[in-house]
């Protein structure tokens, strides 16, 4: 029950009668103030506000969301701007090694293991090197080196007690 509708209904019935008019005067005088309907009219119009105020609320939750949208569209348009107006700096870290590149250029290091990867395949069927095979890789790592190997040094001896050593026993010569 409404009775702030039922209180205005009733003072719109006072006044009619303070007039001193007919029921059917106080009936024309509800009428034309839009207070009369029928019952199902009336479950109607309650309906119908229920309605109304349900979408008035989800425009405010739709507007609400679409503000939030928005903002992020902003703040998403800002941080790609920002991106692309950087540069990237001439040293780069590889993605794959770690090692640091010059950007535009493949990264050395990776070059350098699919080089080696590449060089050192057919050798991986041979189990052992010979003798020989082993002592001329050997010298060639020493001549790529630039460092003279101590056993074919001029300065090399074969011999095992040093001239400049004073003979066993203390006596001299």
């Amino acid at each position: 029950m409404n009775t702030k509708a039922l209180n205005s209904l009733a003072d719109l019935i006072l006044r009619a009668q303070g007039q001193d008019r007919t029921p059917m005067g106080i009936a024309l005088a509800v009428d034309a103030a839009g207070r009369h309907m029928s019952p199902e009219t009336a479950a109607e119009l309650e309906r119908l506000r229920a309605e109304v105020a349900e979408l008035r609320a989800e425009r405010h939750d739709t507007n609400e969301a679409l503000s939030d949208a928005a903002e992020q569209l902003r703040a998403n348009r800002d941080r790609l701007a920002e991106l692309e107006a950087l540069k990237p700096a001439t040293i780069q870290t590889c993605r794959v090694c770690g090692a640091g590149y010059t950007y535009g250029k493949p990264c050395s290091t990776c070059e350098f293991r699919k080089r080696m990867a590449a060089e050192v395949a057919p050798l991986k069927g041979r189990s052992r090197l010979d003798a020989s095979a082993a002592a001329a890789a050997q010298a060639t790592h020493w001549r790529r080196l630039g460092v003279e190997d101590p056993h074919d040094s001029p300065l090399a001896h074969t011999y095992r007690v040093s001239r400049d050593l004073p003979p066993i026993g203390g006596a001299t010569c």
